[in-house]
Order: C-alpha cells, then sequence, then structure tokens
C-alpha cells in the first residue's frame, strides 16, 4: 500500500506553504495545550488529594519512564517519520518491524528499570508508584504514533497527542473519589497509555501489506542502522530532562521537588508545544533533503524567518505572567518557584529554535552531528545542574538549564551552517 501524501497532491510541491505549515502547528499546538491543560488538572488533583509529597514521587516516576521511553523507541519515532514521509512505500515492513523491535527493547528498558528500582526510589510507596508507571513502555512499543505523523494524518496525530492526557485526567479524577493513593494515580496513567496505543494500533492495521518476513527482516536492518545515532542522541538529551527532577531530589525534601516539578511541567508544556511545530516541519525538511542542499538551506532560513519573532515575544509575556501561574494553579506556598519558572521560560524558547537546526542535520543524514554536539553539551550541563543546585537551589537548577540550552542552540547552529555552506560548495 503507498498513502496519499496530502502534501504533494494538494500543492504540487514537496510540501504546504508556509501558512498551511502553520495551521498544522496550530492544530496539534492547540491539541497539545488542550491536552495539557488536563494535565495540569491532573497534577494539581494528585497534589490537592495527595500533598506534595506523593506529587514529588510520582514526577520522579515519570522522569524515570521518559527516559526509560528513549530506550524503548530506539529512534524510530523520528527515523520511522523520516522513511514514511521520503518512502510511504516500505510502510508496510516497517511498521511490523517497529513492533517488534519495540517489543524487546521494552523487556529490556523494564528488566534494568526493576533492577535499580531500590536507588531511584528508595520509599517503598515511591518505588511501588516508579514500576506501575514504568510499564508504559510496554504501551509506547505498541503506540505507533510516528506513522500518523509520517503519512501526515494529522486526526490521528491529535488524537495521539490529546487522547492520553484525556484518558489519565478522567481516570486519575475517579481514582481521587474512590481510592486516593499514589498507586491508584499510576495505574491511571498506565491504564490511559495503553488504551490509546491499542486504538492507534487499530487505526493502523490498514497499513499491514502482508510483508513476508525477508523485507520485515531488511526493514529491522535499515532502522537499526538509521535510528542507533538517532536513539544513541536523544537518550543523551532525555538525560538532561531526566537529571533536572532527580538533582533536585538529591538534594532536598520531596517538598521542594514537589515544587520545582509543578515549574517544570511548565516547562514541559511549553517544550511540548514547540515539540508540536518539529513534527509538521520534519516531513517538509526530510523531502527538501531530498531535493537538494540548496532546497534545504531555503527551508530552514524561511522556517527560522517565521518564527523568531513570535517566539521572542512570547517568552517576555511568559516571564511577566510567571509569577501569576504558580500560585493560581497549586497553591501559595508553590511562588516559591516563580524565579526558576521564568528561567524556564527562556530555557523552552532557546530549546525550540535549537529544534531547527537538530532536526536539519537529521534530515540530511547527519545525526551522528547532532549526537556529538548533544552529548558534549549535555553532560556539561548535568555538571553546571550540580553546581547550580547547591548553590541557589532550584533556581540555580534552572539558571544552569538556560546555560545549556544556549550553547547547545550555537553548537547546533554553527554546525548545521557550516555543513550546509560545505555542501553548496561542492
Amino acid at each position: 500500500m503507498r498513502p496519499p501524501n496530502p502534501a504533494t497532491a494538494e500543492t504540487g510541491t514537496p510540501g504546504p506553504a508556509m501558512p498551511r505549515l502553520f495551521l498544522r502547528f496550530g492544530l496539534l499546538g492547540a491539541a497539545q495545550l488542550a491536552g495539557s491543560a488536563l494535565s495540569f488538572l491532573t497534577a494539581v488533583i494528585i497534589i490537592r488529594v495527595g500533598g506534595a509529597a506523593v506529587f514529588g514521587q510520582v514526577s520522579v516516576g515519570l522522569s524515570v519512564l521518559t527516559y526509560a521511553l528513549l530506550i524503548t523507541n530506539f529512534g524510530t519515532d523520528i527515523s520511522g517519520v523520516r522513511l514514511a514521509a521520503a518512502s510511504p512505500e516500505r510502510i508496510g515492513a516497517m511498521l511490523p518491524a517497529i513492533l517488534l523491535m519495540r517489543m524487546v527493547l521494552a523487556g529490556l528498558a523494564f528488566a534494568l528499570i526493576v533492577l535499580l528500582a531500590p536507588v531511584l526510589a528508595p520509599d517503598p510507596g515511591g518505588r511501588t508508584i516508579l514500576l506501575i508507571l514504568s510499564a508504559g513502555v510496554f504501551a509506547s512499543a505498541l503506540f505507533p504514533a510516528w506513522l500518523a505523523q509520517g503519512v501526515e494524518n494529522i486526526r490521528v496525530t491529535a488524537l495521539c497527542i490529546f487522547g492520553p492526557f484525556a484518558l489519565t485526567f478522567a481516570l486519575t479524577a475517579g481514582a481521587a473519589l474512590g481510592a486516593p493513593s499514589g498507586e491508584a494515580f499510576a495505574a491511571s496513567r498506565l491504564t490511559a497509555d495503553f488504551l490509546i496505543a491499542f486504538a492507534v494500533l487499530l487505526w493502523a492495521r490498514q497499513f499491514f501489506d502482508g510483508s513476508d518476513r525477508a523485507r520485515i527482516r531488511s526493514a529491522i536492518g535499515d532502522l537499526a542502522g538509521q535510528s542507533a545515532m538517532i536513539a544513541t542522541s536523544e537518550l543523551v538529551r532525555g538525560l538532561a530532562f531526566l537529571s533536572d527532577v532527580l538533582i533536585v531530589s538529591f538534594f532536598f525534601q520531596d517538598s521542594t521537588v514537589g515544587h520545582f516539578s509543578a515549574a517544570y511541567r511548565i516547562y514541559l508544556l511549553l517544550v511540548a508545544v514547540a515539540a508540536m511545530y518539529s513534527i509538521v516541519l520534519f516531513p517538509r525538511l526530510s523531502r527538501a533533503a531530498r531535493q537538494g542542499r540548496q532546497e534545504l538551506r531555503a527551508e530552514l532560513g524561511s522556517t527560522l524567518l517565521w518564527t523568531l519573532p513570535p517566539t521572542a515575544v512570547l517568552t517576555l509575556v511568559f516571564i511577566l505572567l510567571a509569577p501569576w501561574a504558580l500560585p493560581l494553579g497549586f497553591g501559595a506556598d508553590f511562588g516559591a518557584a516563580v524565579p526558576a519558572l521564568q528561567l524556564l521560560g527562556i530555557a523552552a524558547s532557546l530549546n525550540f529554535i535549537h529544534r531547527n537546526y537538530s532536526r536539519t542535520l537529521i534530515a540530511l543524514g547527519l545525526a551522528r552531528i547532532d549526537l556529538h554536539v548533544k552529548a558534549a553539551v549535555t553532560f556539561a550541563g548535568i555538571l553546571l545542574k550540580i553546581l547550580g543546585t547547591r548553590q541557589w537551589g532550584i533556581t540555580g537548577t534552572a539558571l544552569a538549564l538556560v546555560a545549556s540550552e544556549a550553547i547547545l542552540l550555537v553548537w547546533l547552529g554553527w554546525a548545521t551552517h557550516r555543513r550546509l555552506r560545505a555542501e553548496a560548495a561542492r
């Protein structure tokens, strides 16, 4: 089966016009915002019913799960999109190949978490929460969100984004009314992940074409080769996200971890909304890369020209509104995390900008460069976070994150433009 490419079918060009790109970004961004609003309500329920300590335990468990998902996905969420956009005729073999790869990796990731659980969560209650949440790696293995993105099915992609938030909120609210405990909240998240995974997998059945074992094995080989560098880069980058909450948890009590986690959730919301732009932009970059370096350079310049000014304005607005966001959403005592939240807003903007360069390098087939840059900055950033947290508390953690994102932006931007100039000179 060769699914139609809506971009080329409608315009006859390698991709949609920039206004259409922003329309798709707006739709997915709205889905992310709506889902994240429910996520915030879910966090409020956990905090109000379970307290800051339980919320801190759940946050640690979710941080570990987020990193474990990078192992499970093994870069196939990016390489799958790239291959589906550039070679849709291969989807029939890619789909079972990715499912098989992910299920094996999910088992390995979960086993590793079980072994490390006493270290990651010394408290028995927190350990149980961690293990329940970590079982979500198997739901992720079955979740073909990459396919919806690769064939540019906006409706299913929006469901992949909004669905888990909506179900988690509904199940968490039910748990709060019936069995309000950290374990029940974790089980709500796990159940929601599996329900959405199965729903999207049923939609994906139409793309199975009965590929034989030889084609599936070939697809696994191709995916493993293309995904290895991407996976390593994502694992390294995920370490940066995982380290923020964990570093704070090593220095402070659960209540302080809960305060920082509330601010960090807002930061993750901003990063998640920015990621929606990467979702709609990456297939376009991949097609431009196949046409030639000049087309890709023009594509990159166009997206930066359209996005940098509004990013700067929105960042300033966020900094001004931050003093009201935390106390209003979580309670007056969370005002202590306002300076950290303002810095995290700046870090989210820097993250959005350097994603453009990162995806351009991957579209060029240069995931190795992306990996080298992210690895160097991530490990240096962890050291900065440890020093900043010891010196200035959670504000120091956020300040170190801003410094790391700024360095990453400059380095990735330099590497991307250098490579594009070198290719153009050939």
